[in-house]
């Protein structure tokens, strides 16, 4: 019976317990569905409580009398709903010697609605979360008490960069609702400048103003842009910061505008994602635009630490310096930085590679094919494959007899594709022994501890020496087109 009492606890009231965490002791489990002045007398003495709790209409306690009731705790597990109440203040939620209140309010949340007499939540400022969880694991909403005055205390250091909090319908509200956004509420947003629970926009026509949003400064949240008219999105004139709390949702998400030829984000300064185990490891997609739309050398860049499910983009405006179109490694300069083009080395062409000692950018495909190469130590600094054109594979290695070390870069951070689940490396006819220094493991990358990073530029292989043989014909270096 104390078993199943456990997993329906942990069911409705207590997020999942940590690596290092034992089950609660039963005596600082709180399992009343409300507090009034009778379940009051249950409630733990404890430092550490186990709880729902629910203050409502039915709660015949003052502030104090909570206060008192709750001396003992400064560390709530399970969330709180105050609904209803008469109370003045959350007063009644005490620090600790550290003046510091730590709050886990999976899956239940932190709910204050409908407190008519409400006008202080002052301790939210000493809120902070358990260890090894984030408050943005928490759903805040805070609406409808028409007393409180939020304004000052959004700027607290706990509330300001909540990304799921919602306030609303209060005195003075945190920030505006960028979820809620539709064509016909668009002039109530001309005074905002920071949005919570991202920006959503669906359905714009390119008649809809769309100038009310040219004051955002800050999202905190998803960007998501769908079923709408919008060519670029350089109406968000001031928006320089991006912040997130990302677990496994897409959080930038561009679909289905067919007449967006650009991003023209260009004050942007600064994407964060709050959620440390997740970063880098961000998720886009752009899918369905106009089939001009391209992103610019330095949005690739902004963009290094996301994996795109669709990117549905071409390249353009490129940083001019160091910039090489190719066309063969004979004819190719020294010096590149950047690379246009369909990168081919076949046989004849070792004495031509340490021209590409300096290469950090690769916009095309990369093939090497019969040569007598023994390793890619000549690509050190390659940081950055954007292969766009899905007919190709990003990575052909072929009948390359001596190569031992296939091994590309040292410092490969992503491989930007059309699709993420569509990006082939062809491996085939090379020494027998060319993946010995991963143990058989077909990668060209290398092993690192960080596991975002290898997510972000695997490969699918194939090919005789990474399985089953492929036929090559099919496959040519054309297609690539300069935009």
């Amino acid at each position: 019976m104390l078993s199943l009492f456990f997993f329906i606890f942990s069911t409705f009231f207590v997020p999942s317990f940590s690596s290092d965490s034992s089950l609660p002791d039963t005596k600082c489990i709180f399992n009343q569905t409300e507090i009034t002045s009778k379940t009051i007398k249950k409630f733990p003495k404890c430092s550490t409580v186990y709880a729902h709790i629910v203050i409502n209409s039915k709660t015949d306690l003052s502030v104090n009398q909570l206060k008192k009731a709750f001396q003992n705790m400064s560390t709530l597990v399970g969330g709180l709903r105050m609904e209803n109440s008469n109370l003045s203040s959350l007063s009644f939620l005490t620090p600790d010697k550290n003046n510091e209140f730590r709050l886990g309010c999976q899956p239940n949340g932190f709910i204050i609605e409908n407190n008519s007499q409400l006008t202080d939540i002052g301790g939210l400022q000493n809120m902070r979360p358990l260890m090894f969880e984030s408050l943005n694991m928490c759903k805040f909403r805070i609406v409808n008490n028409p007393k409180l005055d939020l304004e000052s205390l959004c700027w607290s250091y706990q509330l300001i960069d909540l990304v799921n909090l919602t306030t609303e319908g209060n005195l003075k509200n945190c920030g505006c609702q960028g979820d809620q956004i539709n064509a016909s509420s668009l002039s109530n947003y001309q005074s905002c400048t920071r949005f919570y629970n991202g920006l959503v926009l669906h359905n714009i026509t390119k008649t809809t103003d769309l100038s009310p949003l040219s004051n955002v400064q800050t999202v905190l949240g998803k960007l998501e842009i769908r079923n709408s008219n919008i060519q670029n999105l350089s109406f968000l004139t001031n928006l320089k910061y991006f912040k997130v709390y990302a677990e496994s949702e897409i959080i930038f998400n561009l679909k289905d505008n067919p007449e967006m030829t650009r991003l023209g984000l260009s004050a942007l300064e600064e994407f964060e994602n709050f959620n440390y185990e997740t970063y880098p490891f961000q998720i886009g997609n752009i899918e369905n635009l106009h089939p001009d739309f391209c992103l610019t050398e330095d949005e690739f860049n902004f963009f290094d630490s996301f994996h795109f499910i669709n990117l549905h983009a071409k390249a353009c405006e490129f940083d001019e310096q160091g910039l090489c179109y190719f066309e063969s490694m004979d004819k190719l300069p020294n010096n590149c930085r950047t690379i246009i083009g369909n990168l081919v080395i076949e046989s004849g062409d070792e004495e031509h590679i340490n021209k590409l000692i300096r290469v950090y950018t690769l916009f095309g495909t990369l093939i090497i094919r019969n040569t007598q190469l023994v390793d890619f130590s000549f690509l050190p600094k390659l940081t950055l494959i954007i292969s766009l054109n899905d007919t190709l594979p990003v990575v052909q290695i072929l009948f390359n007899k001596n190569l031992t070390n296939p091994k590309i870069g040292s410092s490969v951070r992503n491989i930007f594709t059309r699709s993420f689940y569509n990006r082939v490396a062809i491996i085939q006819d090379n020494h027998p022994n060319i993946f010995n220094y991963t143990n058989g493991t077909c990668n060209l990358f290398g092993v690192i501890v960080n596991e975002m990073i290898m997510y972000r530029r695997s490969l699918n292989y194939t090919g005789g020496d990474c399985g089953a043989p492929v036929v090559l014909d099919s496959y040519s270096v054309e297609g690539f087109r300069r935009v």
